[in-house]
């Protein structure tokens, strides 16, 4: 049986298959990023098996996956690719109830899937490269703030996958940039700029060939001695080549006087090239200022670097690129100016924050002249960046802290536990020694069995609120498991079993009201250890057991703490 079609060849496909292409998804290799990202997807939902599948019109093959479990089959036998043709995400609670799937080939035999659930992961321009697909052996339902979680991890999948693109983008736009201060080159008009002294600062190659033939170049030389008559818009000679010229004045271009040369039998608008060129780096979304290279003082600048550094244009002329920034990173960029930008005469690029607070990528780009050397400072807003970047780094915390809460006493479940207990193993080979209490609720089984389990609950919730209260800020409870709860505490060893008994009074303290009208006293027995240096976190951990194996004993409702070690001993306990 065929579960998933074979898409037809159609022009809608196409553009996917190159969207693929164009990602570079046929030679991606593995991503340490997107291997991290699954397993944190996976413990997240609790499944065993998280993968990012990419699909093509053939074959579906892994970018990253937590476990063998899933390892993609033939396309047409594929979760992911039914996911692909689909508009929507794809959940599946459990096979056997679905007539589609229950006799796919992955469920009927190895590994027996029951449970899917598949949202798309999409390219920029909406095209569907795959999925991030969740597979278990076990029936699981999705509710609907799981379902809008896949999505949102999704979309953070698919940002990564694109990066390639965007990152291919931003050197397009660079590109441009590039070629368009190149136009004048290719012109086949002559193009000059001169100073304030009216001395060539800059000449085309046609402007070359007009004034001088093949001769020495004219950059440098007095503009008067090239022509004759050249003030205006007339007619001119250029007596070394004898061309007739006609001269045309153009808008300043970069601070220069901009002039047009052309014989007389061409007339070509070449300045309306030149003003489609300050256009666009007018209309630029980046800001674009330039500048003096040693001095440092602006003389242009576009709209977007106007109201980046949030000032009129009047106080933009003449001043100095480092007074648009903050104090503190003056320094710094002068310095890399000198000492990196002069020496390799390469493109520099660096983090910093304007006057306004504003933070920017700027990139300097130095322009050498025969006579003089001019810098353009292009700044790209970093907000729109740092935003994104906050709300990942705040949806991953959240993920983290899900996975180490326990959801229903909400103290931290074992997996925190481990990771509290190495800090405090850390802290406490600086001088900081802690003690470990284990606490086990008293004939647990019991309350369940003759209440139910809703009131074990109950019960649970109870004891882990007594225990938390009697801790600081600094210390940790976790429930370990079942009715089994570790408390980590920086205490000096004499108070141990004070703070140890008063948790244990807090909890017979506080009896569970009972259908009937009667009162449930809870008891707990606590086991409690000390660190020691030779002690590992497992050594501690079987003492602090032992300890409370000790304390059921002797009679439950009762606090059992072990003598410390001695050396000979401790040292074969590690």
């Amino acid at each position: 049986m065929t579960f998933s079609r074979i898409p037809e060849a159609d022009a809608e496909e196409a553009e996917r298959i190159a969207a693929l292409s164009r990602l570079g998804m046929y030679e991606a290799t593995r991503d340490p990023e997107l291997d991290r990202l699954v397993h944190m997807i996976g413990e997240l939902f609790d499944m065993p098996c998280v993968m990012i599948n990419i699909v093509d019109r053939e074959r579906t093959w892994c970018l990253a996956r937590s476990s063998d479990l899933g390892a993609p089959p033939r396309r047409e036998d594929s979760f992911s690719a039914f996911t692909v043709n689909h508009d929507t995400a794809l959940f599946i609670e459990d096979v056997h109830g679905s007539s589609a799937f229950r006799e796919h080939p992955l469920v009927t035999g190895a590994p027996f899937l029951r449970a899917f659930a598949g949202e798309r992961v999409l390219s920029l321009n909406g095209h569907v490269l795959g999925t991030l697909c969740l597979f278990d052996t076990q029936p699981r339902a999705f509710d609907t703030p799981s379902r809008q979680r896949l999505t949102d991890l999704a979309r953070l999948v698919s940002l990564r996958l694109n990066q390639r693109q965007i990152d291919e983008q931003h050197e397009a736009a660079k590109a441009v940039v590039e070629r368009h201060t190149r136009l004048l080159d290719h012109l086949p008009e002559g193009i000059v700029l001169l100073d304030d002294r009216r001395r060539v600062h800059y000449a085309n190659a046609a402007a070359q060939q007009l004034l001088n033939g093949k001769g020495p170049s004219v950059v440098g030389t007095d503009f008067n001695s090239l022509v004759t008559h050249p003030e205006g818009h007339h007619f001119a000679t250029a007596p070394y080549t004898q061309v007739p010229l006609e001269v045309h004045s153009l808008p300043p271009f970069q601070g220069f006087e901009a002039l047009q040369l052309g014989d007389r039998s061409t007339l070509v608008s070449t300045h309306r090239a030149l003003q489609r060129l300050r256009s666009l780096v007018d209309s630029w979304p980046d800001g674009v200022l330039v500048c003096d290279f040693e001095s440092l003082h602006i003389y242009e600048w576009n709209t977007a670097a106007r109201h980046l550094i949030d000032a009129r244009g009047s106080a933009i002329e003449g001043s100095r690129l480092p007074q648009w920034l903050l104090s503190s990173d003056r320094r710094a960029l002068q310095r890399r100016i000198r000492q990196d930008l002069a020496k390799q005469g390469d493109t520099l690029r660096h983090n910093l924050t304007l006057h306004n607070d504003t933070p920017v990528e700027i990139t300097l780009v130095p322009m050498r002249d025969t006579d003089a050397t001019s810098l353009i400072a292009v700044l790209r807003d970093r907000r729109p960046y740092l935003d994104h970047l906050h709300t990942v780094k705040r949806k991953l915390a959240k993920a983290e802290e899900m996975i180490s809460q326990d959801a229903l006493t909400g103290l931290l479940n074992r997996l925190g536990f481990e990771q509290a207990i190495e800090e405090f193993m850390v802290e406490a080979r600086h001088d900081k020694p802690f003690a470990l209490m284990i606490a086990d609720i008293d004939h647990f089984k019991d309350i369940n069995d003759t209440h139910g389990h809703q009131l074990g609950d109950e019960a649970l919730k109870v004891v882990a609120a007594r225990l938390a209260e009697q801790l600081r800020d600094d210390d940790a409870v976790a429930r370990y498991g079942g009715e089994e709860f570790c408390i980590l505490m920086a205490i000096p060893d004499t108070r141990v079993v004070d703070i140890a008994e008063r948790m244990r009074h807090a909890v017979s303290a506080t009896p569970i009201g009972l259908a009937d009208g009667s009162r449930l006293t809870l008891t707990i027995s606590i086991g409690a250890t000390y660190y020691q240096p030779a002690l590992s976190a497992e050594a501690m951990f079987e003492r602090a057991d032992a300890a409370l194996y000790e304390a059921k004993e002797y009679g439950r409702n009762r606090t059992v703490m072990l003598q410390p070690l001695p050396v000979t001993a401790a040292d074969e306990e590690e």
